[in-house]
């Protein structure tokens, strides 16, 4: 307030010495003085008075906010009191002391039940063989999978399948099917009094399975049936069996049968080779597939032999050609032009050879190898004529758009 009172006091006495000077302009009127400024004193007090006013309203605007805030901590107050008064630290340490002990007699309880189960089966030969078969099933399609309980029926031992948790196990999957299938057999062989007098023929063991479990299959196979025995110093590979047959239609766990160690008879590989719809017989295998283990080398042999010789044997494969041949060009297309999955060989075949080769190469190819109705097997098309101008052509193609390629694959078949 002084301020202001001093701002209008001058203001006043300048005023009074205009008006003076407006009646008397000719007379010499001295100007009052004015102590030092006080429009800017005027100015700060306003501010300040402006200040007040902007803390004011923004404490009324937060008031909601700030009495939350209040409360919360109000609420931990009491909270921590409680805390303290209550002993809740020392409560909570003597639970977790508890539920350490708890889980210690559930591990104690557990290793009872498991030495129990051990000694039950060293009583029982149900139990012996549940263990045996697990095992196996276990090292196929891993500790979490199948297990095989020994149950009582009416008095008598059964086996019952069941999943992790109690539940009984009333769907199997393919490959669960194969790998029980499996385990089952190798532990009923235990039952034989003498190996060396059986014969044992495994018919694909890895069928439905998936390929990290061939290995496994193979060692298992290793172990039961090969064993190494010195003689004369050395130590020979020799079979525990009196003879083993191995059946498969996959090319990998066949390669991997192959690099088993046989005894020094003559280990035989044959092919199952299909005369008539209901009669196969074996013959020997391909040289393609016992020097290389390649459906690719395979394939080329089919289609080449069929090219240089065409003798009678040759043409009563003529309709089974163009599945062979439509198998060799989507490797061969894929291997040189390895696209994306959307591609069609059609395409890669365009890219390689052209589109008119292309045209005619898979003409018959696509023709014969969808053969999906009765008409089309039964009738006399002039489109068979094609399928050795086909291979004829494909082959010559290779032959001369890529020569490395095709001096590899003469090489691979002497």
């Amino acid at each position: 307030m002084q301020s202001v009172s001093a701002y209008n006091a001058d203001v006043l006495a300048l005023r009074s010495a205009l008006e003076r000077k407006v009646e008397s302009p000719r007379t010499l009127i001295a100007m009052p003085g004015i102590q030092g400024e006080p429009w800017a004193d005027v100015a700060q007090a306003v501010s300040a008075i402006n200040t007040i006013i902007a803390e004011h309203n923004r404490v009324s605007n937060n008031f909601d906010q700030a009495k939350a805030q209040a409360i919360t901590k109000l609420k931990a107050h009491y909270a921590a009191d409680f805390v303290v008064k209550q002993q809740l630290d020392r409560l909570d340490a003597e639970r977790k002391v508890q539920e350490q002990r708890r889980a210690r007699f559930h591990r104690w309880r557990n290793g009872v039940a498991a030495a129990e189960a051990r000694q039950r089966a060293i009583v029982h030969k149900a139990q012996r063989g549940r263990q045996e078969i697990n095992e196996r099933i276990h090292s196929l399609l891993g500790p979490s999978s199948v297990n095989i309980d020994v149950v009582d029926v009416n008095g008598q031992e059964r086996f019952r399948l069941m999943r992790n948790g109690g539940r009984p196990a009333t769907y199997l999957s393919e490959g669960e099917k194969t790998a029980i299938a499996f385990a089952y057999f190798m532990a009923k062989l235990k039952e034989v009094a003498n190996l060396a007098d059986v014969i044992v023929c495994i018919d694909d063991p890895i069928s439905s399975l998936d390929s990290n479990h061939v290995f496994q299959v193979i060692g298992v196979i290793r172990e039961a049936f090969f064993h190494q025995v010195q003689v004369n110093g050395n130590m020979e590979w020799r079979t525990r069996c009196k003879q083993l047959f191995v059946l498969t239609h996959n090319f990998n766990f066949f390669s991997l049968v192959r690099e088993l160690k046989p005894d020094k008879k003559k280990a035989r590989y044959c092919l199952v080779k299909r005369t008539t719809p209901t009669i196969s017989v074996l013959v020997d295998m391909p040289a393609a597939l016992l020097n290389y283990s390649s459906e690719y080398h395979f394939l080329f042999g089919v289609l080449n032999r069929f090219r240089q010789e065409r003798g009678p044997e040759e043409m009563e494969l003529l309709l089974m050609l163009p599945n062979a041949m439509r198998r060799f060009v989507e490797l061969y297309s894929y291997g040189r032009i390895p696209t994306h999955h959307e591609v069609t060989v059609d395409t890669r075949v365009e890219m390689l050879f052209g589109v008119e080769p292309a045209k005619r190469i898979l003409k018959a190819l696509h023709y014969f190898s969808h053969a999906n109705n009765i008409e089309r097997l039964a009738e006399n098309n002039d489109l068979i004529c094609d399928i050795e101008a086909a291979i004829d052509e494909m082959l010559a193609l290779i032959q001369t758009e890529d020569p490395k390629h095709w001096q590899a694959l003469i090489e691979a078949h002497p």
